[in-house]
């Protein structure tokens, strides 16, 4: 099977109704409509990882998100009030909470059935335990993060992705660098 490709993408806002793709504060970034349009033009049909680096961007990504006709999409990094907005008072479960090692599994369920996805981070390079998998497949769509996103890339990034190797059965998405490792 032909994998979907997506990507994580850094939004930020701009002058007005302009929404920029920049990681760092003040940094002038590419025109998130025009790199929509690029997407679409590709004909990419993966996820779209929206990590909004200021609160109160969903909206208006939501607007344009609409606009180009893209649905496959989830917003990563949320803050506590802005996922309880939008997940339970406004109903939108196109929203992502995150396990691990920091996120406990009691927190993230809090949120299921009403966020959509759960980002499975690494920050120690370790892979979570397989149950925390099964239980939270079982309420979301799984995107799990590979371990060189956190550990960098090294000479052992393929030894430290197939440590991961269980878990592929539960994810929906990987984010990761090296997709040709997974």
């Amino acid at each position: 099977m032909m994998p979907l490709w997506g990507a994580e993408i850094d939004i930020r806002s701009g002058q007005g109704q302009i929404l920029t793709l920049a990681h760092d504060p003040f940094k002038p970034g590419d025109n998130l409509d025009q790199w929509l349009g690029e997407y679409r033009r590709l004909g990419l049909k993966g996820p779209i990882i929206l990590n909004t680096k200021e609160d109160g961007l969903e909206g208006l990504c939501l607007e344009k998100m609409k606009f180009h006709g893209i649905s496959n999409f989830f917003f990563l990094d949320s803050t506590v009030p802005t996922l309880v907005k939008w997940t339970i008072k406004n109903r939108e479960s196109r929203f992502a909470v995150r396990h691990s090692v920091f996120e406990p599994l009691a927190g993230v369920m809090n949120f299921a059935g009403k966020a959509e996805w759960v980002w499975v981070d690494c920050f120690d390079g370790n892979p979570p335990p397989v149950e925390d998998l099964k239980a939270l497949k079982k309420v979301f769509k799984v995107c799990l993060v590979s371990p060189e996103l956190q550990i960098g890339l090294t000479a052992n990034t393929t030894t430290d992705i197939s440590r991961f190797s269980s878990l592929r059965p539960y994810a929906d998405a990987i984010c990761t660098k090296v997709p040709e490792y997974w």
